[in-house]
């Protein structure tokens, strides 16, 4: 069942270097300059990276930081020059307090994750998925 799709791109602190930029878009290699944080990152979504931005956005070579919890990752961002890659909503609260900024990226980076529950087929829904459901569509959002 599918459940959203969330944006995916690159957040730093609002006082990161890139930021003077910030009427121009950033290429990658303005963004390699910088660590670049993220989770672990699929292969499909390396062959996106590679695709757009070439190979040198190959997430073995590029992320310099991984880290399943995403709290953390966006810790290190505000605190240093390092460069959160995942989905943007991740950084919302962070984002509309003024602590950190979405960076956009040359060529336009438009990719994103899909959510999804998935469940067996023919069991008997456990009634509290009702209110899980719920919990996801207020908070599963850009």
């Amino acid at each position: 069942e599918h459940l959203a799709e969330l944006r995916a791109g690159f957040v730093c602190r609002s006082g990161h270097p890139l930021m003077a930029r910030a009427a121009l878009a950033v290429s990658f290699g303005d963004l390699l300059r910088y660590p670049l944080a993220s989770t672990p990152l699929s292969d499909e979504v390396a062959r996106i990276m590679v695709r757009h931005f070439g190979p040198r956005a190959d997430p073995q070579q590029a992320v310099s930081l991984r880290c399943e919890d995403v709290t953390s990752l966006i810790e290190t961002v505000k605190a240093s020059d390092a460069i959160f890659l995942g989905v943007i909503a991740a950084a919302r609260a962070e984002i509309a307090a003024g602590e950190l900024a979405e960076l956009i990226t040359t060529p336009p980076f438009l990719s994103g994750a899909r959510f999804a529950f998935v469940t067996l087929a023919g069991r008997t829904e456990a009634p509290s998925m009702g209110i899980f459901r719920q919990f996801v569509a207020e908070r599963l959002r850009d």
